[in-house]
C-alpha cells in the first residue's frame, strides 16, 4: 500500500525504488498422507506439513507524462521467495513412517528459493487531481508453473508459487487524497486462462490512512487496509490454494527534503481467514517497506 503515500507530483519524468521484505507467510497443514520408496501414496500418523515462506522484492518504477491529461507508470516486481518446510509428527511415527512423510512433502513444497521477475505493471494515472481514477493492466512477463494438481496426483515434483500469472490482467484503481486522509481502492479482474491452465484469482483491496505533519520534512500516515482475494482454478477445477480475506494495520513515515522522497513502512495482519481450510493458502506475516524517489 506504499504507493499512495508519497506524491507523484507534476514532473514529466519520475522513478521510484522500492524494496518489500515480508516475513513469516504460513501455509502449515495437516496431513495423513505418505510416499514409499515406489512412489506410492501410503496411510502414515497425522502429522503437519511446517511451510513457512520469506517474500523478497525489489521493484523499480518509472513514471512518464505520456499526455498533456495522463502519466504513464510502469513498475516491474523483481521476486526473491525463500520457502522453509519440514515434516512435524502430531501422533507418534518411526522413522520409516517419518522419512515416508518427508518424502510426499519433498513433492509438495520442499524448502527452496524461488527467484525472478514478476508480472510488469502498466497503468494510466490523471495528471489532473480532480480525476480520481486510474486504470492499466499486468503483462505476463513471470514465469508459471504447470498444474500442480495434475503432478501431485502422479506424485511428481511440483510447484505451487507461480511468479507470475501468465496472462494479461485489468486492473482500476480509485484514489482519493488530502491533506489529512488518503484512501484508494483496487481491483484485479482476471478473464482467461494461461496456457496451463491456470485463470488468475480476482483481487480486491481497500486502503484507507490519517495522516499528518511532524515537521515541514517528516509526514506519517496510519491506517488499515483489507484484502480480498477470491479463488483461481485450473481448467475450470477450483484452486484450493487460493482464497482469503485479511484486514491489516498500516503505519508509514514520508521524509520529503531536497534529494526526493524516503518512505518507510510496516504493515501487521490484524485479522484473516482463508476460504479453503483443507487448502494451503499462506496467511500473511510482517511486511516492512522502503522506497526512495529522486
Amino acid at each position: 500500500m506504499e504507493a499512495s503515500l508519497v506524491s507523484l507530483g507534476q514532473d514529466d519524468f519520475k522513478f521510484r525504488l522500492t524494496f518489500v521484505a515480508g516475513f513469516g507467510a504460513d501455509g502449515s497443514h495437516l496431513s495423513s498422507t505418505g510416499v514409499d520408496v515406489l512412489g506410492i501414496d501410503v496411510d502414515v500418523p497425522l502429522y503437519r506439513h511446517q511451510v513457512a515462506v520469506d517474500m523478497f522484492t525489489l521493484q523499480p518504477q518509472l513514471t512518464i507524462a505520456a499526455t498533456e491529461d495522463w502519466y504513464l507508470e510502469f513498475r516491474l516486481p523483481l521476486r526473491r521467495i525463500v520457502r522453509n518446510a519440514k515434516v512435524v509428527p502430531v501422533e507418534g511415527a518411526t522413522s520409516a513412517e517419518i522419512e515416508k512423510m518427508q518424502r510426499n512433502l519433498d513433492l509438495h513444497h520442499p524448502s527452496a528459493t524461488l527467484e525472478g521477475m514478476g508480472d510488469l505493471f502498466m497503468f494510466m494515472r490523471p495528471r489532473d487531481l480532480a480525476n480520481h481514477w486510474s486504470w492499466g493492466a499486468t503483462l505476463p512477463t513471470g514465469k508459471t508453473e504447470e498444474d500442480p494438481y495434475v503432478l501431485g496426483d502422479s506424485n511428481l515434483a511440483h510447484e505451487h508459487i507461480q511468479l507470475g500469472t501468465g496472462a494479461l490482467i485489468p486492473r482500476i484503481e480509485y484514489r482519493r487524497n488530502s491533506e489529512e486522509w488518503i484512501s484508494f481502492a483496487t481491483l484485479a479482474l482476471p478473464f482467461y486462462a494461461n496456457r496451463h491452465g491456470f485463470t488468475a484469482p480476482p483481487e480486491l483491496g481497500l486502503f484507507a490512512a490519517r495522516r499528518g505533519h511532524w515537521t515541514e520534512q517528516w509526514s506519517w500516515s496510519l491506517g488499515t487496509s483489507a484484502r480480498l482475494q477470491g479463488y483461481g482454478d485450473w481448467n475450470g477445477t477450483r484452486d484450493i490454494n487460493t482464497g482469503y480475506g485479511a484486514l491489516v494495520a498500516d503505519a508509514g513515515l514520508v521524509w520529503s527534503g531536497s534529494a526526493g522522497n524516503l518512505y518507510v513502512g510496516l504493515t501487521l495482519p490484524i485479522a484473516q481467514r482463508v476460504w479453503q481450510e483443507d487448502g494451503d493458502t499462506f496467511e500473511l506475516g510482517t511486511t516492512f517497506a522502503i522506497s526512495f524517489s529522486p
